[in-house]
Protein backbone atom coordinates (compact mmCIF):
# COMPACT_ATOMS: atom_id res chain seq x y z
CA UNK A 1 0.00 0.00 0.00
CA UNK A 2 1.63 3.21 -1.23
CA UNK A 3 0.72 6.85 -0.64
CA UNK A 4 1.49 9.12 -3.64
CA UNK A 5 4.43 6.99 -4.92
CA UNK A 6 4.72 9.16 -8.03
CA UNK A 7 5.08 12.44 -6.16
CA UNK A 8 8.88 12.88 -6.65
CA UNK A 9 8.82 11.54 -10.23
CA UNK A 10 8.21 13.30 -13.55
CA UNK A 11 5.44 12.07 -15.85
CA UNK A 12 7.47 9.53 -17.84
CA UNK A 13 8.99 8.06 -14.69
CA UNK A 14 5.52 7.73 -13.16
CA UNK A 15 4.42 5.68 -16.17
CA UNK A 16 7.55 3.53 -15.78
CA UNK A 17 6.52 2.95 -12.16
CA UNK A 18 3.09 1.74 -13.30
CA UNK A 19 4.81 -0.62 -15.75
CA UNK A 20 6.97 -1.99 -12.91
CA UNK A 21 3.90 -2.53 -10.73
CA UNK A 22 2.06 -4.36 -13.52
CA UNK A 23 4.97 -6.55 -14.59
CA UNK A 24 6.75 -7.29 -11.29
CA UNK A 25 4.19 -6.85 -8.51
CA UNK A 26 0.66 -7.34 -9.87
CA UNK A 27 1.15 -11.06 -10.78
CA UNK A 28 2.05 -11.87 -7.14
CA UNK A 29 0.56 -9.15 -4.91
CA UNK A 30 -2.39 -6.83 -4.59
CA UNK A 31 -1.09 -3.27 -4.94
CA UNK A 32 -3.00 -0.23 -3.67
CA UNK A 33 -1.76 3.30 -4.15
CA UNK A 34 -3.17 6.82 -3.98
CA UNK A 35 -2.43 9.49 -6.58
CA UNK A 36 -3.46 12.94 -7.74
CA UNK A 37 -1.24 12.85 -10.82
CA UNK A 38 -2.91 11.89 -14.12
CA UNK A 39 0.26 9.98 -15.08
CA UNK A 40 -0.26 7.56 -12.19
CA UNK A 41 -3.61 6.46 -13.67
CA UNK A 42 -3.23 3.15 -15.52
CA UNK A 43 -5.43 3.49 -18.62
CA UNK A 44 -4.88 -0.19 -19.46
CA UNK A 45 -6.62 -1.21 -16.23
CA UNK A 46 -9.17 1.58 -16.05
CA UNK A 47 -11.77 -0.53 -14.23
CA UNK A 48 -9.38 -1.02 -11.29
CA UNK A 49 -9.67 2.69 -10.53
CA UNK A 50 -11.56 3.98 -7.49
CA UNK A 51 -12.24 7.59 -6.50
CA UNK A 52 -11.70 8.99 -2.99
CA UNK A 53 -13.85 11.98 -1.99
CA UNK A 54 -15.01 13.99 1.00
CA UNK A 55 -18.79 13.59 0.87
CA UNK A 56 -21.52 15.77 2.32
CA UNK A 57 -25.18 14.79 2.24
CA UNK A 58 -27.47 17.83 1.87
CA UNK A 59 -31.12 17.42 2.83
CA UNK A 60 -33.98 19.73 3.76
CA UNK A 61 -36.29 19.56 6.73
CA UNK A 62 -39.04 22.07 7.56
CA UNK A 63 -37.62 24.44 4.96
CA UNK A 64 -34.19 24.31 6.56
CA UNK A 65 -31.13 22.96 4.76
CA UNK A 66 -29.24 20.29 6.71
CA UNK A 67 -25.68 19.26 5.90
CA UNK A 68 -24.49 15.85 7.07
CA UNK A 69 -20.75 15.23 6.81
CA UNK A 70 -20.23 11.65 5.65
CA UNK A 71 -16.44 11.81 5.67
CA UNK A 72 -13.89 10.51 3.20
CA UNK A 73 -15.30 7.68 1.09
CA UNK A 74 -13.84 5.32 -1.49
CA UNK A 75 -16.23 5.25 -4.44
CA UNK A 76 -17.23 2.14 -6.39
CA UNK A 77 -17.83 4.07 -9.62
CA UNK A 78 -15.03 4.98 -12.00
CA UNK A 79 -16.44 8.42 -12.69
CA UNK A 80 -17.38 11.04 -10.13
CA UNK A 81 -19.60 14.10 -10.32
CA UNK A 82 -16.96 16.12 -8.49
CA UNK A 83 -14.97 17.96 -11.16
CA UNK A 84 -11.87 18.14 -8.93
CA UNK A 85 -11.93 14.39 -8.29
CA UNK A 86 -12.35 13.47 -11.94
CA UNK A 87 -9.86 16.01 -13.30
CA UNK A 88 -6.73 13.76 -13.22
CA UNK A 89 -8.70 10.99 -14.96
CA UNK A 90 -9.89 13.34 -17.68
CA UNK A 91 -6.35 14.63 -18.13
CA UNK A 92 -4.70 11.27 -18.79
CA UNK A 93 -7.57 9.90 -20.90
CA UNK A 94 -7.51 13.03 -23.05
CA UNK A 95 -3.74 12.70 -23.43
CA UNK A 96 -4.14 9.00 -24.31
CA UNK A 97 -6.76 9.63 -26.97
CA UNK A 98 -5.89 13.00 -28.49
CA UNK A 99 -3.53 11.68 -31.16
CA UNK A 100 -5.69 8.79 -32.37
CA UNK A 101 -9.34 9.81 -32.41
CA UNK A 102 -11.54 12.33 -34.18
CA UNK A 103 -15.04 12.48 -32.79
CA UNK A 104 -18.48 13.62 -33.87
CA UNK A 105 -21.93 13.55 -32.27
CA UNK A 106 -22.44 9.86 -33.19
CA UNK A 107 -19.37 7.69 -32.76
CA UNK A 108 -18.84 4.00 -33.46
CA UNK A 109 -15.64 3.03 -31.67
CA UNK A 110 -13.68 0.08 -33.08
CA UNK A 111 -10.25 -1.30 -32.28
CA UNK A 112 -8.19 -0.25 -35.28
CA UNK A 113 -7.90 0.64 -38.98
CA UNK A 114 -8.56 -2.97 -40.06
CA UNK A 115 -12.00 -2.89 -38.43
CA UNK A 116 -12.81 0.57 -39.76
CA UNK A 117 -11.83 -0.31 -43.34
CA UNK A 118 -13.76 -3.58 -43.26
CA UNK A 119 -16.89 -1.84 -41.96
CA UNK A 120 -16.70 0.88 -44.59
CA UNK A 121 -16.06 -1.58 -47.45
CA UNK A 122 -18.91 -3.92 -46.55
CA UNK A 123 -21.23 -0.98 -46.00
CA UNK A 124 -20.50 0.30 -49.52
CA UNK A 125 -21.02 -3.16 -51.02
CA UNK A 126 -24.39 -3.52 -49.32
CA UNK A 127 -25.51 -0.12 -50.62
CA UNK A 128 -24.37 -1.07 -54.14
CA UNK A 129 -26.67 -4.10 -53.88
CA UNK A 130 -29.65 -2.00 -52.82
CA UNK A 131 -29.42 -2.94 -49.14
CA UNK A 132 -28.90 -0.84 -46.03
CA UNK A 133 -25.33 -0.11 -45.02
CA UNK A 134 -24.10 1.64 -41.92
CA UNK A 135 -26.01 4.87 -41.28
CA UNK A 136 -23.86 7.77 -42.51
CA UNK A 137 -24.44 9.54 -39.20
CA UNK A 138 -22.00 7.12 -37.55
CA UNK A 139 -18.38 8.29 -37.47
CA UNK A 140 -16.20 5.16 -37.27
CA UNK A 141 -13.26 5.85 -34.97
CA UNK A 142 -10.37 3.38 -34.52
CA UNK A 143 -9.09 3.40 -30.96
CA UNK A 144 -5.97 1.29 -31.69
CA UNK A 145 -6.62 -1.17 -28.85
CA UNK A 146 -9.34 -2.54 -26.61
CA UNK A 147 -7.98 -0.60 -23.64
CA UNK A 148 -8.37 2.69 -25.52
CA UNK A 149 -11.98 1.79 -26.29
CA UNK A 150 -12.55 1.86 -22.54
CA UNK A 151 -10.64 5.13 -22.31
CA UNK A 152 -12.81 6.74 -24.98
CA UNK A 153 -16.06 5.64 -23.37
CA UNK A 154 -14.92 6.73 -19.90
CA UNK A 155 -13.89 10.16 -21.16
CA UNK A 156 -16.80 11.01 -23.46
CA UNK A 157 -19.85 9.21 -22.06
CA UNK A 158 -22.43 11.53 -20.55
CA UNK A 159 -21.39 14.47 -22.75
CA UNK A 160 -24.34 14.45 -25.09
CA UNK A 161 -22.71 12.12 -27.60
CA UNK A 162 -24.21 8.90 -28.94
CA UNK A 163 -21.50 6.26 -28.55
CA UNK A 164 -21.54 2.63 -29.66
CA UNK A 165 -18.77 0.05 -29.55
CA UNK A 166 -17.98 -2.90 -31.80
CA UNK A 167 -15.14 -4.91 -30.31
CA UNK A 168 -13.38 -8.20 -30.89
CA UNK A 169 -14.04 -10.74 -28.15
CA UNK A 170 -11.32 -13.19 -27.13
CA UNK A 171 -9.05 -14.28 -24.32
CA UNK A 172 -7.06 -11.33 -23.05
CA UNK A 173 -9.79 -8.74 -23.41
CA UNK A 174 -13.02 -10.57 -22.55
CA UNK A 175 -12.98 -9.20 -19.02
CA UNK A 176 -12.35 -5.66 -20.23
CA UNK A 177 -15.29 -5.78 -22.64
CA UNK A 178 -17.54 -7.45 -20.05
CA UNK A 179 -16.60 -4.75 -17.53
CA UNK A 180 -17.43 -2.08 -20.09
CA UNK A 181 -20.86 -3.63 -20.65
CA UNK A 182 -21.54 -3.85 -16.92
CA UNK A 183 -20.20 -0.38 -16.09
CA UNK A 184 -23.40 1.38 -17.14
CA UNK A 185 -21.37 4.07 -18.91
CA UNK A 186 -23.25 3.28 -22.13
CA UNK A 187 -26.93 2.35 -22.51
CA UNK A 188 -27.78 -1.32 -22.86
CA UNK A 189 -27.18 -2.59 -26.39
CA UNK A 190 -24.50 -0.02 -27.23
CA UNK A 191 -21.58 -2.42 -26.68
CA UNK A 192 -21.50 -5.03 -29.45
CA UNK A 193 -18.92 -7.78 -29.90
CA UNK A 194 -17.98 -9.79 -32.95
CA UNK A 195 -18.97 -12.88 -30.95
CA UNK A 196 -22.60 -11.73 -31.19
CA UNK A 197 -22.52 -12.28 -34.97
CA UNK A 198 -20.30 -15.36 -35.43
CA UNK A 199 -21.76 -17.85 -32.94
CA UNK A 200 -18.25 -18.54 -31.67
CA UNK A 201 -16.92 -18.16 -28.14
CA UNK A 202 -14.01 -16.07 -29.42
CA UNK A 203 -13.85 -14.02 -32.61
CA UNK A 204 -12.42 -11.00 -34.41
CA UNK A 205 -13.62 -8.88 -37.31
CA UNK A 206 -11.86 -11.43 -39.55
CA UNK A 207 -14.29 -14.11 -38.30
CA UNK A 208 -17.21 -11.85 -39.24
CA UNK A 209 -15.72 -11.73 -42.73
CA UNK A 210 -15.64 -15.53 -42.60
CA UNK A 211 -12.81 -18.04 -42.84
CA UNK A 212 -13.20 -19.04 -46.52
CA UNK A 213 -13.32 -15.46 -47.78
CA UNK A 214 -10.57 -14.27 -45.43
CA UNK A 215 -8.25 -17.15 -46.37
CA UNK A 216 -8.72 -16.28 -50.04
CA UNK A 217 -7.81 -12.65 -49.33
CA UNK A 218 -4.70 -13.64 -47.38
CA UNK A 219 -3.49 -16.07 -50.05
CA UNK A 220 -3.90 -13.47 -52.80
CA UNK A 221 -2.63 -10.49 -50.78
CA UNK A 222 0.59 -12.32 -49.80
CA UNK A 223 1.00 -14.04 -53.17
CA UNK A 224 0.95 -17.50 -51.60
CA UNK A 225 1.23 -20.39 -54.08
CA UNK A 226 1.11 -24.15 -53.62
CA UNK A 227 2.30 -25.77 -51.44
CA UNK A 228 2.36 -22.65 -49.29
CA UNK A 229 -1.26 -21.56 -49.67
CA UNK A 230 -3.56 -21.66 -46.66
CA UNK A 231 -5.80 -24.74 -46.97
CA UNK A 232 -9.51 -24.43 -47.77
CA UNK A 233 -10.37 -26.71 -44.86
CA UNK A 234 -9.48 -25.64 -41.35
CA UNK A 235 -6.76 -27.99 -40.02
CA UNK A 236 -7.36 -29.99 -36.87
CA UNK A 237 -6.02 -28.18 -33.84
CA UNK A 238 -5.99 -24.76 -35.55
CA UNK A 239 -7.00 -21.76 -33.43
CA UNK A 240 -10.73 -21.02 -33.45
CA UNK A 241 -9.93 -17.43 -34.52
CA UNK A 242 -8.98 -17.34 -38.19
CA UNK A 243 -6.51 -14.47 -37.74
CA UNK A 244 -4.57 -16.54 -35.19
CA UNK A 245 -4.66 -19.53 -37.54
CA UNK A 246 -3.19 -17.34 -40.29
CA UNK A 247 -0.51 -15.90 -37.98
CA UNK A 248 0.64 -19.39 -36.97
CA UNK A 249 0.67 -20.55 -40.61
CA UNK A 250 2.63 -17.54 -41.85
CA UNK A 251 5.32 -17.96 -39.19
CA UNK A 252 6.27 -21.25 -40.92
CA UNK A 253 6.54 -19.82 -44.45
CA UNK A 254 9.98 -19.99 -46.09
CA UNK A 255 12.11 -16.87 -46.60
CA UNK A 256 10.99 -14.60 -49.40
CA UNK A 257 7.33 -14.31 -48.48
CA UNK A 258 6.20 -11.00 -46.95
CA UNK A 259 5.56 -10.91 -43.22
CA UNK A 260 1.87 -11.14 -42.38
CA UNK A 261 0.20 -7.90 -41.32
CA UNK A 262 -3.44 -7.72 -40.21
CA UNK A 263 -4.14 -4.87 -42.62
CA UNK A 264 -2.74 -6.55 -45.78
CA UNK A 265 -5.87 -8.63 -46.61
CA UNK A 266 -8.20 -5.64 -46.10
CA UNK A 267 -5.93 -3.37 -48.12
CA UNK A 268 -6.03 -5.95 -50.92
CA UNK A 269 -9.83 -6.11 -50.68
CA UNK A 270 -10.12 -2.33 -50.96
CA UNK A 271 -8.33 -2.36 -54.31
CA UNK A 272 -10.32 -5.14 -56.00
CA UNK A 273 -12.38 -4.26 -59.10
CA UNK A 274 -16.02 -5.34 -59.31
CA UNK A 275 -15.24 -8.26 -61.63
CA UNK A 276 -12.97 -9.85 -59.00
CA UNK A 277 -15.28 -8.95 -56.11
CA UNK A 278 -18.02 -10.96 -57.81
CA UNK A 279 -15.79 -14.07 -57.66
CA UNK A 280 -14.98 -13.87 -53.94
CA UNK A 281 -16.07 -17.04 -52.09
CA UNK A 282 -18.83 -16.79 -49.45
CA UNK A 283 -19.15 -13.04 -50.00
CA UNK A 284 -22.94 -13.27 -49.65
CA UNK A 285 -22.66 -14.79 -46.16
CA UNK A 286 -20.20 -12.09 -45.08
CA UNK A 287 -22.51 -9.37 -46.39
CA UNK A 288 -25.41 -10.85 -44.41
CA UNK A 289 -23.39 -10.80 -41.18
CA UNK A 290 -22.32 -7.19 -41.70
CA UNK A 291 -25.87 -6.25 -42.63
CA UNK A 292 -27.01 -7.65 -39.28
CA UNK A 293 -24.36 -5.59 -37.47
CA UNK A 294 -25.32 -2.40 -39.31
CA UNK A 295 -29.02 -3.01 -38.65
CA UNK A 296 -28.32 -3.35 -34.93
CA UNK A 297 -26.24 -0.17 -34.87
CA UNK A 298 -28.70 1.84 -36.97
CA UNK A 299 -31.56 0.79 -34.70
CA UNK A 300 -29.90 2.70 -31.84
CA UNK A 301 -31.03 5.93 -33.50
CA UNK A 302 -34.62 4.69 -33.66
CA UNK A 303 -34.60 3.44 -30.04
CA UNK A 304 -33.36 6.77 -28.74
CA UNK A 305 -35.87 8.72 -30.82
CA UNK A 306 -38.64 6.49 -29.49
CA UNK A 307 -37.62 7.27 -25.90
CA UNK A 308 -37.62 10.97 -26.64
Amino acid sequence: MLDEPGLPLHGRAQQDLIKYINERLRPYHQVLYSAHSPFMIDVNHIFSLRTVEDLINISEKDGEKIEEILGTKVGQRILSRDKDTIFPLQGILGFDLAQTLFVGPNVLVVEGPTERSAIEWFSRELVKRGKAGLDIRWAVCPAESASKISSFVSLFSGRGMRIAVLADYHQGQKKMIDNLKESGLLPEGHVLTTKDFTNEEESDIEDVIGRKLYIELVNDALGLVDPYRLPDKKPAGANIRVVKEVEAFCRLLPPGYPEFNHYFPIEYLLGLPDVQIAKLPDLGDALMRFETIFSRLNSLFEEENGKN
